[in-house]
């Protein structure tokens, strides 16, 4: 299996982005922290497709 290379980009709003390089590893633990930005109006906009998802990408919530 190759090893995995890149950057994986983590936001959500009201926190602040998290860039977090991949190299090779197969956890990643990402801790996002509050912005003290000032939201004033949030517009939220999806179109297109998305594929069922396979087990490389399983997700699992610590809270």
């Amino acid at each position: 299996m190759a090893e995995s290379t890149g950057t994986l980009v983590f936001s959500s709003v009201g926190y602040e982005d998290v860039e977090v390089k991949v190299s090779g590893r197969s956890v990643i633990d990402v801790k996002l922290t509050l912005s003290n930005r000032k939201i004033d109006e949030v517009v939220v906009v999806g179109y297109g497709t998305q594929k069922k998802c396979g087990n490389w990408c399983n997700f699992k919530s610590n809270g």
